[in-house]
């Protein structure tokens, strides 16, 4: 496909306005992969190089949360009516009853951010979302956040028997062959996220909450991958081939599940977003830090964008990153 001549203006130009400092951008078409990489991991330092490490931020959600629920609903270990008190029984906010993975998946439980709770330890946000009422009943209302990912990622680990970092590690990264690919933390040389308080976040979880997690060696559903964009594209031709998970839950999770709230979302991966450009029939997910993955099954096709548009400072809006996804995904 030749990809670098097709993006390169794109992202000349994105650097240029200081959407990010750098980035590389991966494709995969019909078993074709193609890497770029452009700019600098920071302001006029080091070149970004093609295996370099990004924070993927809520890209975990799909590509390690749900991909576990989702071969957990390959095995029949769990259901989408499977209740989170099954697994998480000191769960104790209001409608605890109610809860179940589909909720967890699509987002339609909500009405707080945990970033309210990010001076506090780890213990502490994990109490306040066990007792914390949400402000509808589960299913009323779509509300993406970080506290769906969260809640599902405790009760996988109770299912599964071991820790997200465990699983993440001997259920995607080692049998897909994801080398470069770490949760929480990388060893690998990274693209710094962000300048917090004159110190750089680097090589730790960006996000506030899950770094809190971090620092007692736990992760969580929302947050914490690491990775490059080589190590995606292994996992979306896994998952165009049905590998990772089966083509009866592939089917299932491409659907809207929510087109009755007036809204759109798939089992645990977005769809039919601006972003996503002509791929319509596409799922995928974005990344706060300036990520995303795109997976076309039909056209077999695929693309991921890392950068670290929070770097120095987080911008105030994603309509940039927004317009700057789009445009790429409008080029081939």
């Amino acid at each position: 496909m030749r990809l670098r001549p097709k993006v390169l203006p794109r992202a000349k130009e994105a650097i240029a306005r200081n959407i990010f400092p750098g980035c590389v951008i991966g494709s995969l078409c019909n078993g074709v992969r193609e890497v770029e990489a452009f700019g600098s991991l920071c302001q006029d330092t080091e070149e970004v190089q093609p295996n370099t490490v990004y924070d993927c931020a809520s890209i975990t959600k799909s590509v390690v949360t749900a991909t576990l629920a989702h071969q957990l609903l390959d095995e029949g270990r769990i259901s989408l009516d499977t209740r989170l008190i099954e697994h998480v029984p000191e769960y104790a906010a209001r409608w605890r009853d109610e809860i179940t993975v589909w909720h967890l998946l699509t987002h339609t439980v909500g009405g707080y951010a945990l970033s309210q709770w990010k001076e506090k330890s780890a213990k502490e946000i994990e109490q306040l979302v066990m007792t914390t009422d949400f402000a509808w009943r589960p299913g009323e209302r779509y509300a993406y956040g970080n506290v769906s990912s969260l809640l599902l990622g405790l009760l996988l680990e109770r299912v599964l028997g071991k820790s997200l970092l465990d699983s993440a590690r001997t259920c995607i990264f080692k049998p897909y062959d994801m080398k470069q690919s770490s949760m929480i933390s990388t060893s690998y040389s990274c693209a710094p996220a962000e300048i917090v308080d004159s110190t750089e976040v680097c090589g730790v979880v960006h996000d506030e909450s899950a770094r809190m997690f971090a620092r007692e060696r736990r992760a969580v559903g929302h947050a914490g991958l690491f990775s490059t964009a080589d190590d995606l594209l292994t996992f979306a031709e896994a998952f165009m081939k049905g590998e990772i998970v089966s083509n009866g839950i592939i089917s299932v999770l491409q659907k809207n599940q929510i087109e009755h709230l007036g809204s759109s979302t798939g089992l645990g991966w977005e769809l039919h977003q601006e972003w996503m450009g002509n791929y319509t029939n596409a799922i995928g997910k974005t990344g706060f830090t300036g990520t995303s993955i795109l997976i076309d099954r039909a056209q077999q096709k695929a693309c991921v964008i890392l950068s670290n548009r929070t770097y120095p400072r987080r911008p105030t809006d994603s309509r940039t990153i927004t317009a700057f996804r789009k445009a790429v995904h409008c080029s081939f």
